[in-house]
C-alpha cells in the first residue's frame, strides 16, 4: 500500500509495527525515519491522515500508534476512537501528539486508554527514547506471553460498567452506523441503515450491545470490496427483533459456511480462505447475543454477500 511517498520501512513479521499519523508531511516523514533507526526489527509506517491510517491498519495492526491531534477530516481522538472501537484492529499503546496540552485533553486520552500526551513540538530524539522504552514493554509480554508470538491482549469493553437498561434497537444501528462511516470511506462503501422500527426495545447492557453490532459491522466492510455496500436494519415479530447486517461482500464459500456455522456453537477455527473475519470478534458476538437471551446466525452465498442475523428477546413495554 503507498503512503503518500511517506517512510516505509519493511521487516520481518516479527518486528514491531509503529505507524505515525500527521497531517504535516515533514513532521511525519521526521518522526517516521528517526524512528526507523531504533534497528530491523521496527517497521514504520506514516500517514498524513486519519483516513490514510485506517487504510494501512486493515491489512496490517500497528503495536504502537503516534498521531497528531489536530488533523483535518479526522482528528486524531475520533482516530483514536474509531481503532478503539474494533478490537482487531487496536494497537496495543497508542500516543497522542499536541500543541494544545490541557487537562481536559489529558481526560480525553486517559478515557481513551491513551498511554501519553506528547506536547509538540517534540524532539525526535525523545520520541524515539519513549518508543525505544516501550518496545522494551511488549518485547517482555512477548517473552512472558504463551508461546513464542508476542500476541496482543482481546481489547474487551471495560467491564466497570454491568448495568443493564432498555435501548432503542434504531438508535443503536445510527449510532454504530455513523462510527463506522469513516471506515467505509476508505473503501468507497455506502454504509446504510435500512428499515428499521422507532420504538422496538430490548433490555441488556449497551456496552455490550454495541460492541457485538461493531463487530459485525466490521467484519462486513473489510470482507466487501471498494465500491460495495453495507446494509444495517431491523424487523421485529411478536417477541423478538432480529438486526441484521448485510453486504455485498465476498461471501463465504459454501464448505467454509459450514465450518463457519459450527465456529458459532464451538470453538474457532482457521478454515475460512475467503472470509477474512476475526474469529475472535464473531465469537464475542456469540456470547454477548447468548448472555442478552438471544442468538447469532449467518447466511452466505460466495462472491454475493454474507447476512448476519443477531436475534434479541423484545423488551416489552409496560404501559
Amino acid at each position: 500500500m503507498q503512503n503518500s511517498g511517506m517512510e516505509n520501512r519493511q521487516s520481518p513479521d516479527s518486528c514491531f509495527k509503529v505507524l505515525v499519523v500527521d497531517d504535516h508531511p515533514n513532521t511525519a516523514n521526521m518522526l517516521a525515519r528517526a524512528i526507523s533507526r531504533l534497528g530491523s526489527h521496527v517497521e514504520v509506517i506514516a500517514a498524513t491522515s486519519g483516513l490514510k491510517a485506517l487504510q494501512h491498519v486493515e491489512d496490517k495492526v500497528a503495536d504502537i500508534l503516534i498521531t497528531d491531534m489536530m488533523m483535518p477530516g479526522m482528528t486524531g481522538i475520533e482516530l483514536i476512537e474509531v481503532l478503539n472501537d474494533t478490537p482487531s484492529i487496536t494497537p496495543s499503546v497508542t500516543f497522542l501528539l499536541t500543541a494544545h496540552d490541557s487537562a481536559s485533553v489529558r481526560e480525553i486520552a486517559q478515557r481513551l486508554n491513551v498511554r501519553d500526551v506528547i506536547a509538540k513540538p517534540a524532539h525526535p530524539e525523545d520520541i524515539c527514547e519513549l518508543i525505544s522504552k516501550t518496545i522494551g514493554e511488549l518485547e517482555q509480554s512477548k517473552l512472558t506471553a504463551t508461546g513464542s508470538t508476542y500476541q496482543k491482549e482481546p481489547n474487551t469493553e471495560p467491564s466497570i460498567d454491568t448495568r443493564e437498561e432498555d435501548i432503542l434497537v434504531d438508535q443503536l444501528l445510527w449510532e454504530v452506523a455513523k462510527k463506522f462511516q469513516p471506515q467505509a470511506d476508505v473503501k468507497d462503501q455506502m454504509l446504510v441503515v435500512g428499515k428499521t422500527e422507532s420504538d422496538v426495545m430490548v433490555y441488556g447492557n449497551t456496552m455490550k450491545l454495541r460492541q457485538a453490532l461493531r463487530n459485525l459491522v466490521w467484519s462486513a466492510i473489510k470482507n466487501t470490496p471498494n465500491g460495495g455496500t453495507v446494509i444495517l436494519s431491523s424487523e421485529s415479530k411478536t417477541d423478538w427483533v432480529k438486526i441484521l447486517v448485510c453486504d455485498t461482500g465476498y461471501g463465504i464459500q459454501p464448505m467454509g459456511l459450514t465450518d463457519f456455522t459450527n465456529d458459532l456453537d464451538n470453538e474457532p477455527n482457521h478454515h475460512q480462505e475467503v472470509f477474512d473475519a476475526n474469529d475472535q470478534d464473531l465469537t464475542i458476538v456469540k456470547s454477548i447475543a447468548g448472555q442478552h437471551g438471544g442468538d447469532v446466525t449467518v447466511e452466505s452465498e460466495t462472491g454475493k454477500g454474507t447476512c448476519f442475523t443477531l436475534r434479541l428477546p423484545i423488551r416489552q413495554k409496560s404501559w
